[in-house]
Formats: structure tokens, sequence, C-alpha cells
């Protein structure tokens, strides 16, 4: 029997209406008689998809650069962070042999972390991602300083006053420098032995 179609075999027979419905739930071209599309288009969905893709695609060449070491994703605002301070006892004894360094939340190092001098001082940067960048401060060196400390992170707020550099009219921010963050550890506390 012969319907006009070109293919062997045309699929079951339902009314147009009915293949609306059906390409309505399970979110496809509906189709009627031999293939031929009916009434509903789902056509700008996809039209919609694939610019989404090509702008995906685009966004992601454009945001590389060879010549920059650091990966720097489009459209996400860095900046420059110089942070100095001192690092003290509860009592405000300068420890020696903090390990203090930038990171990202939550915990990832951004650059090579420094330690305290004997006066407990320490000058740490890097760029971070973040409006105001975070950093931690680790014991790492046993009792050889004194005692055991506990780990401490700590975000500090930057202000427009701490802007040394502007930025460059992109997604960088800038310079932005503290000389003034000191912090005080805790003792650790001490686990007790069953």
């Amino acid at each position: 029997m012969s319907d006009g179609c070109s293919r062997k075999d045309p699929g079951p027979r339902i009314s147009s209406a009915a293949a609306a419905r059906a390409a309505r739930s399970a979110g496809g071209i509906a189709r009627g008689f031999c293939g031929e599309a009916s009434g509903i288009e789902y056509a700008p969905v996809m039209k919609r998809r694939l610019e989404y893709l090509l702008l995906w695609a685009l966004g992601f060449s454009a945001a590389c650069s060879e010549d920059d070491p650091m990966v720097c994703m489009y459209g996400v605002p860095h900046l420059d962070a110089e942070m100095k301070g001192r690092v003290t006892d509860v009592a405000g004894n300068p420890i020696p042999g903090i390990e203090v360094g930038l990171v990202e939340s939550p915990g990832a190092p951004v650059a090579d972390p420094t330690t305290t001098d004997a006066e407990g001082r320490y000058a740490v940067s890097g760029r971070v991602f973040a409006p105001n960048p975070t950093l931690r401060f680790a014991d790492v060196d046993g009792e050889a300083n004194g005692g055991l400390f506990a780990t401490r992170e700590m975000t500090v707020e930057l202000s427009e006053r701490d802007r040394i550099r502007r930025d460059d009219g992109s997604w960088y921010k800038g310079v932005y420098a503290r000389e003034d963050v000191d912090v005080r550890l805790e003792a650790e506390a001490a686990t007790e032995e069953e």
C-alpha cells in the first residue's frame, strides 16, 4: 500500500494533534505522517542552545593567554594582595616559624607561603580572586617556636584606601596593600590520652 512517502516504513499513523501532544511531553519536534513536522516547532529552543554553546566556546578561547602564568577565566574579578603584619601569642609575645600564606576558599594556597621571622613579622603577596583575601596561619615546626599553636584563617577586609595601584579597566582590580594585619594565635588544645 502506497501512502506517498519516500521511505519504506512510514511508521505508525497518528494525527498531527496527537504527534504534537507526544512531542510536547518528550521535548522534541512533533512529527506527523511520513515524518513531516506538525504545527509545533521547537527549533527556536535548539537555536538558542546552539548560540549558548558557541558563546561558551568563544568565551573560553578568548579568556586564556599563554603569556600569563596564571589562568584567568573570563569574567572573574581578581586583584594582587600584599599583606604584612606580626604574629603573636595571647600574651603578646612574637611567634617565629609560623607559616603564613594567602589562600582561596577552602584553604587552597594562592602562592608560596612565607614564615614569620624571630620578631613574628611576615610579608606575603599573591593574586586572589575573592574581593577580600584570606590569610592562613599554621604552626608547621611543632614546639620549636615555644609551643603548639592552633591553625587560623582570617579574611582581610580591603577598602579603597588600601589600593596602591589602579586597575586597568578590565577584570583586574589593581594592587591592594595592608601593613597592619596582626594576628594572635592561641595554644593548640592538648589532646587527652586514654
